[in-house]
């Protein structure tokens, strides 16, 4: 893969303001840094994990490569 980056999209960050739903806001903070990949590395069945989920099926359809590890 020549020189690789990580971009860790876990957001440690704290909503700047009252939301109704902080785990959409999270997710949306994960989909920004999502942005900036070329691959994504997941562990695999993360079918339960909502945030994961939708992190892979973004991938999925916007062409990134899947790599999943155990």
């Amino acid at each position: 893969y020549g020189e690789v980056d990580f971009i860790n999209t876990i957001v440690e960050d704290k909503p700047p303001y009252a939301t109704n739903n902080q785990a959409i806001w999270y997710l949306g903070k994960s989909i920004e840094l999502l942005s900036q990949c070329d691959i994504l590395v997941c562990k695999k069945n993360v079918d339960n994990y909502n945030g994961c989920f939708i992190e892979k099926e973004i991938a999925k359809r916007y062409g990134l490569e899947i790599i999943e590890v155990e």
